[in-house]
């Protein structure tokens, strides 16, 4: 059985939120090289689910 992220985090006493955040666009740099960072941002950096066993031990272990 697998427990969602937010019943873990609260077993431990936290909480947590995602959002996307808007940061300030500077006109001195290259603003296709910005884009293209930014829409390939989210398909390269793993995305790690802590609904697994071996994330809840790990979680357990360190509090």
């Amino acid at each position: 059985m697998r427990n969602p992220t937010e019943e873990i985090v609260a077993e431990l006493g936290y909480s947590f939120s995602t959002k996307q955040l808007e940061l300030k666009k500077s006109t001195e740099l290259d603003q296709e090289l910005i884009e293209n960072l930014r829409s390939s941002y989210y398909s390269i950096i793993p995305k790690i689910s802590i609904n697994s066993e071996i994330a809840k031990r790990l979680l357990k272990s360190q509090s």
